[in-house]
């Protein structure tokens, strides 16, 4: 593990978080499917330029393994935009964002990755912290809600696997084609998904799809860049905290407030961070 990777995790992870707290805005102004696909279409171009001046292009070399990742990758979100009609942005999210143990599962049986009792504990504080911050639990028993919480448990998996497997294609194609070719692959699916759904309409609030969009391309190309130097575990467990700075970010710029629960959950959060990082 090196210093570059968990610096660069930490800033996508950063960048990430405002994203959050921006498709909030865009979410809540449009269908949730047609806003996710314009998002998706402005990451994809959004890398695009930055390959274009910075990086390069590549084909993928295993082009079944690569579609396999790409479309597990859209299968996983659209239960989310389900869940977000069902139940709204909060919970589902907290559900979904919640894929970081499955990552940390598969590679530990699969890519060998093997850890020290510090940096275990450092996981679990980081997934308990997370979810208890996000998570309204108070009405969890609703039907409604949990027809809700069904479709992000989806999501959750459907990431967890994808976060696991995009570290291979980041290591055979090199940083900037990995991301533009993963990029525009999940959004292709997610276009053509749209088309199916009659969901391609241009958005009420374009500035917030762009402006989302944008920063989640930045955010997504550091945290592939990540997986250069570090784990796919501990990258997951990074990126999973961008949950808890946007409950952070609201509570400073729209003025939610936090129960004592959450409170104690983002110091946890926060605690095993530092714990999987030193």
């Amino acid at each position: 593990m090196t210093l570059n990777g968990i610096v660069l995790a930490i800033i996508g992870m950063l960048i990430l978080s405002f994203s959050k707290l921006t498709a909030r805005k865009a979410m809540h102004a449009n269908n949730v499917l047609t806003a996710a696909m314009w998002i998706h279409v402005i990451i994809a171009a959004t890398v695009g330029v930055l390959a274009i001046i910075f990086g390069d292009f590549a084909i993928p070399r295993d082009i079944p393994y690569y579609l396999l990742t790409v479309l597990i990758g859209a299968i996983a979100i659209v239960p989310l935009y389900v869940a977000y009609q069902l139940q709204g942005l909060g919970l589902p999210t907290a559900i979904a964002s919640a894929f970081a143990p499955i990552t940390v599962l598969l590679s530990v049986l699969f890519a060998a990755e093997r850890f020290s009792f510090l940096v275990w504990i450092g996981m679990i504080f980081v997934f308990s912290g997370v979810f208890l911050t996000s998570a309204d639990l108070r009405n969890w028993h609703r039907p409604k809600l949990q027809k809700g919480l069904g479709w992000a448990f989806i999501t959750m998996l459907g990431w967890g696997a994808y976060f696991f497997l995009i570290k291979k294609v980041v290591d055979e194609m090199g940083v900037w084609p990995a991301t533009f070719a993963l990029e525009t692959g999940v959004a292709t699916c997610i276009i053509i998904f749209a088309l199916f759904r009659k969901a391609v309409t241009l958005p009420k609030e374009m500035k917030w799809i762009i402006f989302t969009g944008t920063l989640d391309g930045i955010g997504v190309l550091c945290y592939y860049a990540a997986l250069q130097f570090i784990s796919i575990s501990i990258a997951a467990t990074i990126l999973q905290v961008s949950l808890v700075v946007c409950a952070v970010l609201a509570a400073l710029f729209l003025k939610e407030r936090f129960t004592t629960l959450q409170k104690m959950a983002i110091l946890m959060t926060f605690v095993g961070l530092v714990m999987v990082t030193v």
